[in-house]
């Protein structure tokens, strides 16, 4: 039973003892009969009560309206907004609930709004691990290691291996931030140099064409830094070609020190025509260098207290072990000392990509065994597991 029908009852009965007890005083004035004192102040009382719970009652409905449609919203049933009668206290009331059930609309379609987003993000997500190499093709003379990890998401760091008749071209790449933006940049990218490999270009062609299409249909912030090599399998021998990227490192097996190679060009949507700004390089690898290729969230990525990681870190933590008997284990070593210099529970600020390539000697070649890690992109900060981290 609710307070208003209680109310409503206690009038009733009021009135009705306020006409029972008038009536009788009535009845007994017309037939000349005494009519007793407490009649009449019995029936004046129930009577100015009964004006009064009706005034109560007249004042106090808007309240009931507000009360009933707060009822419905806390209930989950459909609800209304009340328009407010006055600027009294009720008024005051009344607007209250007004912006508070607004509140919770907009609340409501924000958390819709983001579920929506977060299904668009995932299925991103889904496209770009998908586009990114699950397994590289059998090359001849090298062994290879290499592996992504995105700061959020989606990212915009990228790699890949596509092979022709003799060749086979190895890249990475990196779009101007990170996120679902960078992360488009990249599948577009990655697609557009797929789509042009197929018809047998070299690196040249590729870029200038993919350099075309990116100037219009991208926006003027977002350009991407890419750096290609191409492997001539049957003459053992690199090239490489640069699009604004890092350095192109080199391990010298004989002397056991790094080299630092330019590798030259403009990034990628940075200039309408780029013809003449890359030029295709070769790249002299005798039996055991070692190749190593990176994004700069390695060289910026930074320890707890704010410093960087730099390139002249990275080339120290190279050629500390470049002599290791495999990609896989150079790899491994690089990437511990980075993790070391980062420290424990470091948010990843960019996105982090790195490649290792090592020249097999002779008798090695005829494995023709490449190994290929990729890291997985569904979370966005370190894994440490143990004196290592891993790139999960």
């Amino acid at each position: 039973m609710t307070y208003r029908s209680i109310t409503f009852k206690f009038l009733a009965l009021l009135l009705l003892v306020s006409i029972l007890y008038g009536g009788s005083a009535l009845i007994l004035y017309t037939h000349g009969k005494t009519v007793p004192f407490h009649f009449f102040y019995l029936g004046l009382l129930a009577s100015m009560l009964s004006i009064f719970g009706a005034f109560l009652v007249f004042f106090s409905a808007p309240l009931f309206r507000i009360v009933q449609q707060i009822k419905f919203l806390l209930t989950g049933k459909k609800y209304r907004r009340i328009e407010p009668s006055a600027n009294d206290e009720i008024g005051i009331i009344t607007h209250f609930f007004n912006k508070i059930t607004l509140s919770l609309e907009s609340i409501s379609g924000d958390i819709i709004e983001k579920k929506r987003l977060t299904s668009e993000i995932d299925v991103a997500k889904k496209i770009q691990n998908d586009i990114l190499p699950k397994k590289a093709p059998a090359i001849i003379g090298l062994d290879i290691v290499a592996r992504s990890r995105p700061a959020a998401e989606v990212g915009g760091d990228s790699f890949d291996f596509v092979q022709q008749e003799n060749h086979t071209m190895i890249y990475i790449g990196d779009v101007t931030g990170h996120g679902v933006p960078a992360g488009i940049v990249m599948m577009m990218v990655n697609t557009l140099i797929h789509a042009f490999a197929k018809h047998n270009m070299y690196p040249y062609e590729i870029l200038t064409r993919v350099n075309s299409i990116l100037f219009s249909k991208v926006s003027a912030e977002q350009f991407m830094s890419l750096v290609m090599l191409r492997w001539d399998e049957n003459k053992q021998k690199m090239y490489f070609i640069g699009a604004g990227h890092e350095y192109v490192l080199v391990y010298r097996a004989a002397d056991k020190k790094v080299e630092r190679i330019p590798s030259g060009g403009i990034a990628l949507r940075m200039a309408h025509d780029i013809e003449n700004f890359i030029e295709e390089k070769y790249l002299h690898l005798d039996d055991n260098d070692v190749v190593l290729l990176y994004t700069d969230g390695i060289t910026e990525g930074r320890n707890p207290v704010g410093e960087m990681f730099t390139i002249e870190k990275l080339e120290k933590a190279f050629q500390a072990n470049g002599f290791r008997s495999s990609a896989e284990k150079i790899f491994d070593a690089i990437t511990s000392e980075f993790s070391d210099f980062i420290g424990e529970y470091v948010q990843q600020e960019d996105d982090i990509t790195m490649i290792v390539m090592k020249k097999l000697p002779a008798e090695e070649k005829s494995k023709k065994q490449i190994k290929l890690t990729i890291g997985g992109l569904q979370n966005a900060s370190y894994v440490k597991r143990g004196k290592r981290w891993d790139w999960e």
